[in-house]
């Protein structure tokens, strides 16, 4: 079976700054086909980082699975398993690197995302990071734990490993602003049976012909070919807080309304306006003098309304690229960016291992490195009891003092489950427990901060019954018989039509808050929860894929034609005639993947 994670609806999902792949795509000398079998193409260089969150979110979107069938995990674990699998018989080593809560600054961007995911019904399932989870621990895969995002740890991990790195499999572009050399977009990595074949961006090759398209922009007619020259990483970053990142949208949105005002001039084109931000990138790349000022935007760009204001916040945006790459070359930079028990000194330490190295609902580590979640919406009549339960969760994991929110996605409002309101929160940030350093004030979730339009709800007062909530307490149960009483408690406050995973999900968090649960030893916590969420799903093992690609050959009987099944592929007919360049031709073309794509031509 071929399996290919990249799709036209998966595009739009790319994250980093707006543009910049198609900006650096368009020299093809910097786009590199690398196809992988094992044998005589093992790579010299064997890391391939791995950007895990993302991976995990365009498998989900390839299979467009219903999270609240009985067949979700199960196929989420086969699925993910063959794809990482099939990295590691090609003599790879990926090394991954997790979320554990949106990254400061990004607050907007990830609400923004949820929403629209809800409303167009592409709920990815709560219980699919647990799953996951499962898979990288039987796949025997070497897994890090961030504080925050995955992107400043890759960074740090990429200049640890730099010699030994193979690439970065990852759906951010930001990385190709940093310079990380080799970058995969996920839409990029085909993975077939025995092969794997990666269209490579060499970000360093794309700058360079970037830059040199810039330079030849405002050559003289005549003049000698420029030489292909390296922007620096402070320019770098410029054309990327222009192009717009999370943080820098609103310098997109002047150029894009310039654009609109500037475009027509008595049906015609107005001589000199930037045309587009991609234009406006090019000023940036031709110009010696650093930092850029209010004059470049004024008259070269054309923004008469950007202000002083403007131009620190865009300054501010250049300057974290900077300070980031800086950080993550530090040799105590990875230790932390690690969930690690001086990163959460406020909690006990086998809490933290358990944070670190159990599977467990995406909520306890978002709350105790940051106090802000956005849930999975549940039934109407079990919302209170449910957010009890997570209250509870924010009490056992938070900072001491420090508030707690979450998002709905649903009313698109902050929900306060602990603390007493935003200044609470921040004098709180500073520091805690009993003289330790609590999380930093700039990354602790501060509402007038981080979302400052969002509407802010009290909900810190429990407004469920107590005994109900003792009918669904841990102790004495093992995780499958307290997921059946969670089921039954939604129940007997009128909630009927509660997914499975939905009780699952709650039945492992609150396993995981209680102590005393007979499943408290990790071992048996893991163990416990791969019952729970992959009932009779044996581990995963190449060999099982083998068997079966043998059933799954059905000869086809005289003049019959073959069925053809769109997989998604993103490789043209000239991508293929590059690959049939390479010594492994005969294995890729006698994979179903190729001959089934090489059907599909658009």
């Amino acid at each position: 079976m071929v399996f290919c994670v990249n799709s036209p609806a998966n595009t739009s999902v790319t994250m980093g700054v707006h543009g910049l792949l198609s900006l650096l795509n368009s020299s093809k000398a910097a786009r590199q086909r690398v196809c992988l079998d094992g044998k005589a193409s093992a790579p010299r260089e064997k890391i391939l980082l791995v950007d895990a969150s993302a991976v995990q979110f365009h498998i989900l979107q390839k299979l467009d699975l219903d999270w609240r069938s009985q067949d979700f995990n199960k196929t989420l674990y086969k699925e993910a398993s063959r794809f990482y699998s099939g990295l590691l018989q090609v003599g790879l080593q990926p090394l991954l690197v997790l979320d554990s809560a949106c990254a400061p600054g990004h607050e907007e961007t990830h609400t923004q995302r949820r929403v629209a995911a809800h409303r167009s019904g592409k709920i990815l399932g709560p219980t699919s990071g647990m799953v996951m989870y499962h898979v990288y621990k039987d796949l025997g895969l070497q897994v890090e734990q961030s504080i925050h995002s995955a992107d400043k740890l890759l960074l740090a991990l990429y200049h640890k490993h730099r010699s030994n790195v193979f690439a970065l499999l990852t759906g951010d572009t930001d990385f190709a602003v940093y310079g990380v050399p080799k970058v995969v977009m996920v839409g990029n990595a085909v993975v077939d049976a025995g092969t794997v074949t990666f269209t490579i961006l060499n970000t360093l090759e794309a700058w360079k012909e970037l830059s040199r398209a810039a330079a030849l922009r405002n050559a003289r007619p005549g003049a000698a070919l420029p030489p292909a020259m390296l922007p620096d990483l402070c320019k770098r970053a410029q054309v990327a807080a222009l192009l717009g990142n999370d943080k820098s949208k609103d310098v997109r949105h002047r150029l894009q309304a310039r654009n609109g005002q500037t475009r027509k001039n008595g049906g015609g084109f107005s001589i000199g306006a930037v045309l587009s931000p991609k234009m406006a990138a090019f000023e940036v790349l031709v110009r010696d003098d650093l930092p850029m000022d209010l004059a470049f935007f004024h008259n070269t760009l054309k923004m008469r309304s950007f202000n002083e204001q403007a131009l620190q916040e865009f300054q501010e945006v250049v300057q974290e690229y900077v300070q980031d790459d800086e950080f993550a070359r530090a040799p105590t930079a990875i230790e932390q960016l690690k969930i690690t028990p001086a990163s959460l000194p406020w909690l006990p330490e086998p809490l933290v291992r358990m944070l670190d190295r159990e599977p467990l609902p995406g909520l306890m580590l978002a709350f105790a490195s940051r106090g802000f979640f956005v849930p999975m919406d549940v039934p109407t009549p079990c919302k209170a009891l449910l957010q009890d339960v997570r209250r509870r969760a924010a009490s056992v994991l938070a900072a001491p003092g420090a508030a707690v929110h979450e998002f709905c996605y649903i009313t698109e409002t902050l929900q306060r489950l602990l603390g007493q309101g935003p200044e609470g929160a921040k004098a709180a940030a500073g520091g805690a427990a009993g003289g330790q350093a609590g999380p930093r004030a700039v990354d602790w979730f501060v509402p007038s901060t981080h979302l400052p339009a969002a509407q802010v709800v009290d909900a810190t007062g429990s407004v469920s019954a107590a005994e109900i909530h003792r009918s669904m307490s841990p102790v004495g149960r093992t995780m499958q018989e307290t997921a059946a009483a969670v089921q039954k408690a939604c129940e007997t406050v009128g909630a009927v039509d509660v997914a499975p995973n939905i009780a699952a999900y709650y039945a492992i968090l609150l396993h995981a808050l209680e102590p005393t649960a007979p499943e408290a030893e990790p071992g048996q916590f893991r163990t416990a929860c791969r019952e729970l969420l992959l009932p009779g799903v044996t581990i995963y093992t190449p060999e099982m894929e083998e068997q079966e690609f043998e059933q799954e050959q059905v000869p086809l009987a005289d003049g019959e034609a073959a069925k053809v099944v769109d997989v998604g592929s993103g490789l043209s007919q000239d991508d293929w005639n590059e690959i049939d360049d390479k010594g492994v031709v005969n294995s890729v073309k006698s994979s179903t993947g190729y001959k089934i794509m090489g059907e599909l031509q658009p």
